[in-house]
Parts: structure tokens; sequence; C-alpha cells
């Protein structure tokens, strides 16, 4: 996502930045390379519990906007109860020199404007680039609805589009206010822009997605996205005081919300609605203009996360060999140059191999469509000691994808596979022990291994409870349940993986394997 203070460039905020260094093209990574723009010794890396920033900025500036993540990360995760399913980490880039910040931009980006950063989400992790004007208000909350998706994302909700971005927008005005945090501060130009035209039917506004005409990411202006934060910041600070149950019906109806993605019927969703909210779709936008034109909007506070202190992060100085193979990887990401896929080839090669380099050139592959390179690059990085969660998960789903692509009940891992398998899965769970991916995929892996490990099950048993989402989990273990004559059991977990279902997969890979309980139970030896 680019940023800016202009709405009047907005429009080009999703074209994410195709920009070629023409200038270096062809020559190789030396000591007499031209380096890339901002290339100087001015870099340092900065490492906070969830991300890491390579900063040309000061020290105060660096741990401050770290600092700043780490909170909108808590109050996201205190506030949404939202839980890493997939991993996916972050890095930052914050330049302290516009010139070298424009310099990845694509001409038709360059020009008079001010320009803020930007977000880029892929397979190995995802980038936040920002420019020296990144804490201005209006930057700094385009960068927090950013990362608010990324965090979305990764929790494996598919909400609908409404409430995907009105809650980003909610989220996205946290600040600080002595020893609490202020949450759901009013956006003025949605106030401005809602107190001059006619809301939406809610019927209209939940059937929005991204094919919508109403739907514009790289706008973010239009009514759709401002009543859909209004609607948002209504039920959570419009409505005090609001009765306990009145609030248990809220967060239903958010639940829902989150976990249909906007697939339900339109009938089933107004009906949920009406039930939970005590209103009609009608009574609702009533009291929505009212609110628009009378309400208060105050913000709602709690007191500032127990997160680890700016001054804690660790921080090192960058050379500017180490800096110069870091934006070539920025590069690479951006518009996959191949003066900058060279750099990374050189620096993954030799003793000393460079393991950030082997997952970027995995991800490259993989938007190539080259998913045998990539799985050859990834397993690579895992050899050579990669930690990363989000590229083990990726490697572990490609050698599975030609197993696990469909159901068969009579294929069984072989055990060279599955213990390799189980290696990368649980390294993983190691580095990320709050996922869910992992635990799913080692279900699985134990579900059709030709010798099940029972310390595995029961790692995956012991985390069941935590897992969003959990029907694949919960079929798999119904699987190997019902492969060892345990069918009650079998059946109880198939119960909760329908009951649990969030894709029409679980449910047609629930019935397949009820007809295999069926045919294990009849063909069982009875017990005297």
């Amino acid at each position: 996502m680019i940023l800016r203070h202009s709405r009047t460039v907005r429009s080009l905020c999703r074209l994410f930045l195709c920009f070629l260094f023409t200038a270096i093209a062809g020559r190789s990574f030396g000591a007499d390379t031209e380096p890339f723009a901002g290339v100087d010794d001015r870099w340092s890396r900065y490492e906070s519990p969830h991300f890491e920033l390579f900063s040309q900025a000061g020290e105060a500036e660096s741990r401050q906007i770290l600092h700043r993540l780490e909170l909108v990360r808590a109050v996201f995760d205190n506030q949404a109860q939202a839980l890493e399913a997939r991993p996916n980490p972050v890095t930052v880039y914050l330049f302290a020199d516009g010139e070298a910040f424009r310099a990845y931009l694509p001409p038709t980006l360059q020009g008079p404007q001010r320009l803020s950063g930007f977000y880029l989400n892929r397979p190995d992790r995802s980038v936040i680039v920002m420019s020296p004007v990144w804490d201005a208000k209006g930057a700094q909350r385009l960068i927090f609805h950013e990362y608010i998706h990324h965090l979305s994302r990764v929790s494996g909700d598919t909400p609908a589009t409404w409430f995907d971005e009105g809650i980003a927008e909610y989220f996205s005005t946290i600040e600080e206010d002595g020893d609490h945090l202020s949450l759901g501060l009013p956006i003025l130009e949605h106030l401005t822009y809602l107190r001059r035209v006619h809301l939406m039917p809610l019927a209209d506004l939940f059937a929005v997605d991204h094919a919508s005409a109403a739907y514009n990411e790289s706008e973010r202006a239009g009514l759709f996205y401002a009543q859909s934060w209004l609607l948002l910041h209504y039920w959570f600070c419009g409505r005090e005081p609001m009765t306990t149950a009145q609030r248990a019906a809220r967060e239903r109806f958010f639940n829902f919300v989150r976990a249909e993605g906007g697939q339900g019927s339109s009938a089933g969703r107004e009906k949920l609605f009406t039930e939970c909210m005590g209103m009609s779709y009608d009574e609702a936008v009533r009291e929505l203009e009212t609110y628009v034109q009378g309400g208060n909007y105050t913000a709602s506070r709690m007191p500032i996360p127990d997160i680890d202190a700016a001054e804690s992060y660790a921080a090192a100085p960058l050379s500017k060999n180490q800096i110069t193979v870091l934006l070539a990887e920025l590069q690479l990401r951006v518009v996959r140059s191949p003066a900058a896929k060279k750099i990374l080839v050189e620096a993954s090669t030799g003793y000393r191999r460079d393991l950030r380099a082997l997952e970027v050139l995995g991800t490259d592959a993989v938007a190539d469509g080259d998913m045998n390179t990539a799985r050859e690059l990834w397993e690579q990085a895992f050899a050579a000691g990669s930690t990363n969660a989000s590229v083990l998960n990726e490697l572990a789903s490609l050698q599975t994808n030609d197993w696990f692509n469909r159901l068969d009940v009579d294929f069984r891992l072989p055990p060279p596979n599955a213990n390799r398998l189980r290696s990368v899965l649980l390294r993983s769970i190691e580095n990320a022990p709050g996922q869910t991916k992992a635990y799913e995929l080692l279900a699985w892996v134990e579900a059709v291994a030709k010798d099940p490990m029972p310390a595995n099950i029961n790692l995956v048993q012991q985390h069941l409870s935590s897992l969003r989402p959990r029907d694949r989990t919960l079929l798999a273990l119904a699987f190997t349940r019902a492969r060892f004559g345990d069918f009650a059991n079998a059946r109880l977990m198939l119960d909760r993986a329908e009951h649990d279902a969030t894709v029409p997969q679980a449910l047609r890979w629930s019935r397949v394997l009820r007809e295999y309980v069926s045919r294990r139970e009849a063909i069982a030896p009875r017990k005297s």
C-alpha cells in the first residue's frame, strides 16, 4: 500500500512500485560496484519481539517506530483476540533520506507529492517501507491500517470486506495518551464526507467485495470506507453503556462476519444481525445517520499493554555490503530486478550462505510459478538452519501438495518423507508456537504416516483449543483415531469439524471420513 498526504494522488496507491535500477543492470556485486540508492554507513538493524527494522534514521526515532508497531499489535491481539495462524515475519525499512526513498518509486509516482511509505506481503515475509515523513499523522494512520490488514491475514480470518476495512480504519487511530491508549479516535475526513451524503443500505454495504464498484482500496476515501468505519465506531464507542448481554450479542455478530467472510446468504446475515443487534437494517441506518450528525465520538481508553520497553530492543550497525544485499532484497520483492537477483544469488552461495537470500529467491520463484525451484531453494534454507516459520510452512505445504490435494484414505506416507516433514514442521512450531498452520500439517502427516508418532499427535491435541481455524486439524485427528479403531471419538471429532467448518472442503472431507469410519467399523473384530 503506497501512502501519501494528498488525496488527489491516492488513486495510484495499489501500484506496488514498478521501478528498475537500470544504472546497475548487468554489473556484478563487489567493491567496485555502484551501490543502490541509500547505501551508506548510517544503517543499523533493530529487533523487537515481533519486528526487525533496518533504519537509516537515528536511534530514538527507530526505537519509537518499533515500539508503536508493537503497541498496535498488542492492542489488536487483545481486542480482536487474534492468533497468528499463519506466521509471516515483518521487516521494516526506515529511510532518513527522502531522495533515497524516492529512488525506489516508479517514474509514474515521482513528482511533487510527498509519499510516506508502502506495505508488501510475500510468502516468506512482509515489508513496511517508510520515508522520513512516516510520522505525519495521516501517514502513520495509513501505515497502521495496512499493518492491521497484515494481522488479519496471518490470523487466518477471512472477514467480510466491510468488516476488514472498517476494523483496519478503527484501529489505525491508536494514540498514546499518558499512561493509556486512545482507541477509536474520530477520522475527520470520514465524518466530513458522511455528513454530505446519504448512507448505503446495510444490505448493500455487507454485500461489497473486492470486485465491487464501491470498493477501491487505493482510494480509501469513499462512502464504503467511511461507513464501514462508522458502523464499527458506533458499535464499539457510540452505544455506551451496553449491557453484558448486548456486548455478547455484538461479539456474536462480529465473530460471525469474521468467520463467514461475506460468503453467507444475504437473508441469513440479515436475520442474524436483527437477532444480535436487536434492530433491523433500516433501524440501524437511522441510528447511524443520527450518530453522524450528533455523535460525540468519544474514543475508548485502555491501559498501555505490558510490552518490552523500546530501550530493550537489540541494535547493531550494518556495513555497506550488508545494506546493499538488504536493499537488493527489497528491490527484488518490489520489481523483481535482474540486478538485485544476481546479488542475492551470489549472497546465497559459498560457505557463508545467506539464509534470507535463499528465502526471498524462493519467493521470487513462486512469482514465476516455478514451484519446484521454490521448493529446492527453501529446502536449502531449511538445511542451512532457517528458523523462519513462514518459509518452513510454505516448504511443508509444497512437499505435501502432491499428496494432500485430495483426500485418499488409502494413501500412506513413506517413512523417509514423513520424517522429513516432521523435522520441518517441528522446527516451525518451535519458533512460532502460537500458530495454527504447522500443527494442522503435522496432524495430517501423522494421519497418513505408515507409523504415526503418538508424541506428535499429543502435541497437536494439547494445542487444539487455541487453533484457528481448526476444522482441518480435527479432520486429521478423526482420521487417525479411525485408523486405530477408536470409532466413537472419530465421530465426535467429525462432529466438531463440521460445526467449526470454515470452507466447503472441510464438509466434503468429513463426509468421506464418515464413510471410511463406517467401513472400518463394519469389518472391525467384535469385542466379546
